[in-house]
């Protein structure tokens, strides 16, 4: 049971640390004015999406992982980081290009209001180029999750924050 406890104080804490961070770049989104939380949202809603797809790729990994290490096969083990990785990058370009190229489109399936669209537009391509780290440190925790390592993401979360 402490094991469990620990295992779960990890990953609490790195969650609350990403909510943290998430939380405070809506605020400075707030502060910028109502045009700018406006264009926020819409650009976090599609980084939502795209994170619940690389969300597969990290549930994939934790799976992966763990059961390469109960073999302990070292070369399995290398082979499936270096799928993995491969997959999250070709995700990550897929949703960098379909929503670098959908970037003036997308926001009209929120509004019509053509400053909104146009500020949205050019946060989209933020999302956009961020895709590939983004899907990378999907399937990097996946794996630190499968090798039992939450206290290094934790860590990791606590660095990045």
């Amino acid at each position: 049971m402490v094991a469990q406890l620990h295992v779960g104080r990890d990953l609490v804490l790195r969650t609350v640390l990403l909510l943290g961070v998430l939380t405070t770049a809506q605020a400075m989104a707030a502060r910028l004015g109502v045009q700018s939380l406006a264009a926020h949202t819409i650009a976090f809603r599609i980084w939502m999406f795209t994170a619940y797809a690389s969300d597969g790729v990290e549930a994939a990994g934790q799976t992966m992982v763990a059961h390469r290490l109960g073999s302990g096969d070292v070369d399995a083990i290398r082979a499936v980081v270096q799928r993995l990785l491969g997959w999250a990058l070709v995700l990550g370009m897929t949703m960098a290009i379909a929503i670098g190229a959908g970037s003036g489109a997308l926001p009209r399936i929120f509004s019509d209001d053509a400053a909104l669209v146009a500020a949205a537009a050019t946060t989209l391509l933020w999302v956009a180029v961020l895709q590939p780290f983004h899907a990378i440190a999907f399937a990097l925790a996946g794996m630190l999750v499968g090798a039992a390592e939450q206290t290094l993401l934790a860590k990791a979360m606590a660095v990045s924050a």
